[in-house]
């Protein structure tokens, strides 16, 4: 595409012209490929509250294991792995639990934990439906280090598999229930509008 293509697309848009329209309109045929955007059912869309610690993280509720057992964890970008204390998830008390008997240990730029690698349910009690997983990997840490476990009792990997110690993520295991699965945080400074949106 050429400068006047440009400037007249970009005069088409500033005039207020639905901006696919002008792009497709002054796009010469053939040059680029037909642009469409796809509806969605905004009633898809899922909504989970989202719990500001001091604007440095972000913790929300999920549940592990039959019956639900309530953790409240970090929701990280950073790391990949789904892990929470053994002080507050008990694997013996779920009837879904399966351990793989393989001792994890998970490094953070601050602190540590250890711990079994199992696997087991996991729910997000999103609105206005819950999202759940089957056979979702997670540890159950019996040893942590230099971490502030007062107001969390984990960590929720929203990462890459590619750092993660199990093959599949949360995020990968929640993926095979949407065509294609897309979040967005809201983050605010306040407790009460903070949300994660899943769709």
């Amino acid at each position: 595409f050429n400068l006047s293509m440009v400037a007249g697309f970009a005069t088409e848009a500033a005039s207020g012209r639905d901006v696919l329209s002008a792009w497709q309109r002054l796009a010469h045929p053939g040059s680029l490929p037909s642009l469409s955007i796809r509806t969605f059912d905004a009633d898809a869309l899922r909504f989970e509250k989202m719990r500001n610690l001091q604007n440095l993280q972000y913790t929300a509720t999920v549940l592990l294991g039959e019956p639900a057992q309530e953790v409240n964890l970090v929701f990280d970008t950073g790391s990949s792995d789904l892990w929470a204390s053994e002080n507050v998830f008990a694997p013996g008390l779920s009837t879904t639990w399966t351990e793989h008997w393989q001792e994890i240990t998970m490094s953070y730029g601050k602190g540590k934990a250890e711990g079994e690698m199992g696997q087991d349910s996991a729910c997000l009690p999103s609105g206005p439906t819950p999202l759940c997983v089957k056979r979702q990997p997670m540890i159950v840490a019996n040893h942590i280090e230099d971490m502030d476990m007062t107001r969390m009792d984990g960590i929720l990997g929203l990462g890459f598999v590619g750092i993660s110690h199990a093959s599949l993520t949360f995020l990968r295991n929640l993926n095979r229930s949407f065509e294609d699965l897309s979040f967005a945080f809201a983050l605010k400074s306040d407790s009460e509008n903070s949300w994660m949106v899943i769709g």
